[in-house]
């Protein structure tokens, strides 16, 4: 059974790898950057759900305290800091934030 869970797994990642490379390659010019957020954020759940895993936010996020206090989302502007385990830790963000990665000089090396 357990084989079974794996093997269609690894089917709805490559799905989801082709529809990416897909959507990156031939709509992502046309989109407007609030629509390509949407469909990051929607192709990252989709991932999630594929692998199984289930996202629980803990607190408030960064766009709903800013509307607490009275801060249009288009003026917000924050930094996320996070020392990530895995790969899979870059997709749990961008379910969560809309958020743009920033790698460190070394990994050019490598």
């Amino acid at each position: 059974m357990r084989y079974l869970v794996g093997c269609i797994r690894l089917l709805g990642v490559e799905y989801l790898l082709i529809v990416a490379i897909l959507s990156v390659l031939v709509f992502f010019p046309f989109f407007q950057q609030a629509t390509r957020g949407r469909w990051v954020k929607r192709l990252s759940g989709a991932l999630m759900r594929v692998f199984g895993i289930r996202v629980t936010i803990h607190g408030q996020v960064p766009r709903e305290q800013a509307a607490d206090c009275g801060i249009s989302p288009d003026e917000l502007g924050y930094m996320v800091c996070s020392n990530h385990i895995s790969f899979v830790d870059i997709f749990v963000l961008n379910v969560v934030l809309p958020c743009r990665f920033v790698a460190k000089k070394e990994i050019a090396s490598w």
